[in-house]
């Protein structure tokens, strides 16, 4: 399970990471009409499946390792909250990646921005490959920190990898297992099994929170933390355990850290779960209606994602002590 030091980094530290910043009010940027990646990602001939692919963290957030045209180790984070595969300009320059000559869009949270493709020959993963794989070459850390991250990994897989697969994240082995798409969900004792939508490449599900009702929400592996829409935490009534001064387009707004009595995802369901949320007074510019379910929530379970049937198993994980 992700530690609750790492959680802090995202969360306490809120104004530098993970959700901001937002994107420009409309009058102030363009809007990016660049179209989205297409995917699924093709398999090479001969890929094994399943890819038993171990995984370790970086600031909370799951990163597994690949090697890029058969000889580069390179590092890429899992984001389920990312409707595009993307790798830094200068880790793509220094691949030698292919300019595709192509604009695209790439979603993060709630910023949209516009980057070129380039294309990757080959990234081999576990016993699986995938071939010629376009990627936004674009700085994904940067756009969701102020703070530079010089060790941030150089790669970010999103909907167009992951969606090739049935994906199934395994918190207490460390393992990230690619299945064929089509998959029988699990079945154990214990499984359960929620609706999930797809807007964009992005996922998103329903959340209970009991005592306040249900809200949309983000499923976000590159998020470490949860963030309640306002309304909803209004209505829970709170107590604030900190607060930080965030910034977007030049304006200051008040977040509150908070630990939420309860959140239900189907019948799966955590108590005392931290939580973000926004000041009522905010200002125009920041989507207090957001809904996020980070790292903080999902690592609790074994979670295993079906684009293909939309639905997402969640089998508990037995509480670790220490």
């Amino acid at each position: 399970m992700v530690k609750q030091n790492k959680a802090l980094f995202g969360w306490m530290a809120f104004s530098t990471w993970m959700l901001w910043p937002y994107p420009a009010a409309p009058q102030q940027r363009p809007p990016v009409t660049a179209p989205l990646q297409e995917g699924p990602v093709t398999l090479a001939k001969g890929s094994i499946m399943p890819a038993l692919v171990p995984f370790q963290f970086w600031n909370g957030l799951m990163v597994v390792d690949a090697y890029v045209n058969g000889k580069d180790r390179e590092s890429f984070v899992i984001d389920t909250g990312l409707n595009a595969d993307a790798i830094r300009p200068e880790d793509g320059t220094r691949l030698q990646l292919a300019d595709l000559k192509r604009p695209v869009r790439v979603d993060t949270l709630q910023t949209t921005s516009e980057a070129q493709e380039v294309r990757i020959p080959s990234l081999r993963m576990g016993t699986m490959t995938v071939e010629n794989m376009p990627a936004a070459s674009i700085d994904i850390a940067a756009l969701l920190s102020n703070t530079p991250h010089p060790d941030a990994p150089p790669g970010w897989l999103g909907f167009p990898f992951l969606s090739a697969f049935q994906v199934t994240i395994d918190f207490s082995s460390h393992i990230l297992a690619l299945n064929p798409p089509n998959t029988r969900l699990p079945v154990v004792k214990g499984t359960v099994v929620v609706p999930i939508s797809l807007r964009d490449g992005r996922i998103w599900a329903n959340v209970t929170a009991p005592g306040a009702g249900t809200f949309s929400a983000l499923v976000n592996t590159g998020a470490v933390g949860t963030l309640l829409p306002g309304a909803i935490a209004d209505k829970l009534k709170l107590k604030s355990d900190n607060s930080s001064v965030i910034h977007v387009n030049g304006k200051d707004g008040k977040a509150f850290s908070a630990t939420a009595p309860r959140l239900r995802l189907g019948k799966a369901e955590l108590k005392d779960v931290p939580v973000v949320f926004l000041a009522k007074d905010v200002p125009s510019g920041f989507d207090r209606s957001l809904g996020v379910l980070g790292m903080d929530f999902l690592s609790h379970f074994k979670v295993t994602i079906s684009y293909a049937q939309k639905k997402m198993a969640l089998i508990p994980l037995p509480p670790t002590t220490g």
